[in-house]
């Protein structure tokens, strides 16, 4: 048996789906959630909270494998306190009640946020962590503790750090399609640094083998994209939808102040500025060293970024979120290349 908590979210339905055919399945959910489309999958079914220790054992009992995607991310408003309860104490709950059930793997996603955005070039799993959110700072608590419990009592600890994905379901992308497909969005900055633009099939397909693999216990691996720049991320998503050339960037000068708020926010409210993600992804020029997971799990993310890119739009388009791409008289866009 498998259990994957988080499963009716973005990540968690890809790798549900990645799993199926295998292993019986088993998905926690919290109460209220939609849970039909895992219904129909045969996935099992236990309703509860991260933050019930009820919920965690009965969930883990009987389990081989756990995969714990289930978070909360400080997009959603939520406060400090939502995010130690449930990303850090309902971690905690979550593994003590699988090392109590004699779990052979625990797979933990963390996030390449974990990183903090002021670094630049090239990062592996041993770059010190430098979290500059709540969330990225839940997520890096929880990994701490996790890290103590497989030094302490054995965790059969693997984590796999992601980063920002595309595809069916991506709704957190759906604002910067929008507003490049209706011609408001604007680059801040020239739009050189490196995005590591991941496809959530590639990344799903990574976690199952962070699940299969023997001998990796204890290690972390980035399971991330190829890095491309935000102005070839911007091009490719303006393809996709149809939408106007680019307008003439903003200074990103800006920016940088608003990251050195956010550090001193964070320190004496606990809480992130708002929309401190969109900051992140302007100053962001950071390349993800991915060859531990190339050798230790033989993850090779093959999708390109128009398939994933193109993908996400028609997901969105199919569902009324985006319109029907329209592409203005007498204007012919070059083809999206790399370089």
């Amino acid at each position: 048996m498998i259990l994957v908590t988080g499963a009716t979210g973005f990540v968690g339905s890809h790798l549900v789906e990645s799993l199926r055919g295998g292993e019986p399945l088993r998905a926690l959910v919290r109460p209220g959630s939609d849970v039909s489309a895992l219904e129909a999958a045969g996935v099992e079914i236990v309703r509860g909270d991260l933050r019930d220790p009820d919920a965690a054992r009965h969930a883990v009992r009987g389990c081989r494998v756990v995969h714990h995607l289930a978070a909360i991310t400080s997009h959603r408003g939520a406060s400090a306190r939502d995010l130690r309860e449930t990303n850090v104490d309902g971690t905690a709950r979550l593994a003590a009640a699988a090392l109590d059930a004699g779990v052979e793997r625990f797979v933990f996603a963390s996030a390449i946020k974990v990183y903090g955005i002021a670094r630049r070039g090239i990062l592996d799993e041993d770059t010190p962590r430098d979290p500059v959110s709540t969330y990225a700072r839940s997520k890096a608590r929880a990994e701490d503790l996790l890290f103590k419990l497989a030094e302490e009592r054995g965790l059969p600890l693997v984590v796999a750090r992601l980063g920002g994905m595309l595809g069916a379901g991506a709704v957190g992308w759906l604002g910067l399609f929008r507003s490049i497909a209706d011609g408001s969005f604007r680059m801040l900055g020239r739009g050189r640094g490196r995005y590591p633009a991941a496809d959530v099939d590639d990344v799903a397909a990574g976690l199952k083998r962070c699940a299969d693999v023997a001998g990796i216990g204890g290690r972390v691996y980035n399971l991330t994209g190829e890095a491309v720049t935000l102005a070839e991320l911007v091009d490719a998503i303006s393809d996709a939808v149809g939408g106007p050339p680019r307008r003439r960037p903003l200074p990103a000068a800006p920016l940088h102040a608003w990251r050195i708020l956010q550090r001193g926010a964070l320190s004496l409210t606990g809480r992130s500025l708002p929309r401190f993600s969109r900051v992140e992804l302007f100053l962001g020029d950071r390349t993800f060293d991915i060859s531990r997971a190339r050798r230790d799990l033989g993850y090779d993310p093959k999708t390109d970024l128009r398939e994933s890119v193109a993908r996400t739009a028609q997901w969105f388009r199919e569902r009324g979120l985006i319109p029907a791409p329209h592409v203005r008289a007498g204007y012919i866009r070059a083809p999206w290349t790399k370089h």
